[in-house]
């Protein structure tokens, strides 16, 4: 157990905080340089493959829906979609009259001092990420086994690069930032978003997944005890090990017992594991309007939050299963539809991967939930 934990992203990532906030004072200016440097790097490598992670990602999600009712799928996406919407216009709605008119504003644009990398130099992208999922959507409905082939090849080389480089690079991505935030005199204001930025997710997070939770219950008269029993199993999984994937076998017991047609549920489950999220859909508009509002930026006007909105759940499609994924696929949306800087994102990152757990478990819980009220709907739409 302990030794899990210890090898944990968590564990990792809470260590690395740890040491950057209190070694900071005696690590030379050169090599605070030199370690931003290399956070740098490390963004620009992953800036470049997070286009080929979305078109391996989502072929292989498409091409898995192939074989199955085509009327299936269109409702099972189109339902993933409305909901993912509604959650993060729920948020969006939450952020801005909580903050709106608010003057808890902190004082992170007025930098003493600015740490600059030793180098830094930019990588080019050669496809933009809404392009690779409408290119791989496309070429997932020609069926074509070479197209198939040369998917997998990529998407290996893509998992390699995640599994082996940037996930064991994570710590030092991280510490990069760090330091040039404490360097920048920003640490005080990092907890204290981070704080009032959780207090906020887990209060909306929490009412939103009881109303799906009782709306299920009152709706279809199931019984709220038998119901929450068998969700313990998937939230457990998925806030202990950070991933939708290992709750996957809960979770399809779960809905095996939930639903009364457990081959839609077989084929739902898995599917939208990495595409619904309510979780992320809470959490990460909560804190991008928690960092705007920290910056002294503006709210995004109702356009621009409904653009960001429709990206938001396109780029959900990418499904990403891995730790911070989500944040990850996003930071080019936050940049550039929110005005994100580069400090703004290396800020969010840390914080959607501490609370990574909350997140998962929301995603999982949500999921389950989902899938009682999809398997109720399919039953009546095909009747």
């Amino acid at each position: 157990m302990l030794s899990k934990l210890i090898y944990s992203h968590f564990f990792q990532i809470f260590i690395t905080l740890i040491c950057a906030f209190f070694c900071h004072g005696w690590i030379p200016l050169e090599l605070k340089q030199g370690f931003l440097s290399l956070s740098l790097l490390i963004r620009e490598s992953l800036i470049f493959m997070i286009p080929l992670l979305i078109f391996s990602s989502t072929y292989t999600a498409f091409s898995k829906m192939r074989g199955q009712a085509i009327f299936l799928i269109i409702l099972l996406i189109a339902c993933v979609m409305i909901s993912n919407f509604l959650s993060v216009n729920i948020a969006g709605i939450f952020s801005y009259f909580t903050l709106l008119g608010s003057d808890n504003h902190l004082e992170i644009l007025h930098k003493t001092q600015e740490l600059l990398p030793l180098f830094s130099f930019k990588i080019p992208t050669f496809i933009p990420n809404y392009a690779a999922l409408i290119l791989s959507f496309v070429l997932a409905l020609t069926g074509s086994k070479r197209v198939d082939q040369a998917t997998q090849k990529l998407k290996t080389i893509v998992d390699i690069f995640f599994n082996r480089f940037f996930i064991p690079m994570l710590p030092l991505f991280i510490f990069g930032f760090v330091l040039k935030m404490i360097h920048e005199d920003a640490a005080s204001e990092i907890f204290w978003i981070n704080a009032l930025g959780c207090v906020l997710m887990v209060v909306l997070l929490g009412i939103y997944l009881m109303f799906l939770f009782f709306l299920a219950v009152i709706l279809y008269s199931k019984n709220a005890k038998a119901f929450a029993k068998t969700l313990i199993e998937p939230g457990i999984a998925a806030f202990t090990t950070m991933s939708s994937a290992a709750a996957l076998p809960f979770s399809l017991k779960a809905a095996k017992e939930n639903t009364n047609n457990p081959e839609v549920s077989m084929v739902t489950i898995p599917i939208t594991a990495n595409i619904h999220m309510i979780g992320d859909s809470i959490c990460i508009p909560i804190i991008a309007m928690m960092i705007l509002s920290a910056y002294h930026h503006p709210m995004p006007t109702l356009p621009a939050y409904l653009y960001f909105s429709l990206a938001f759940i396109l780029t959900k499609f990418s499904g990403a299963g891995m730790p911070g994924g989500s944040i990850l696929v996003m930071a080019p949306i936050l940049e550039s539809v929110l005005g994100f800087t580069p400090d703004m994102t290396a800020l969010i990152t840390i914080f959607y991967m501490l609370i990574d757990p909350l997140t998962t478990l929301g995603n999982v819980i949500g999921n389950n939930i989902f899938v009682v009220h999809f398997g109720k709907l399919y039953e009546k739409i095909s009747r």
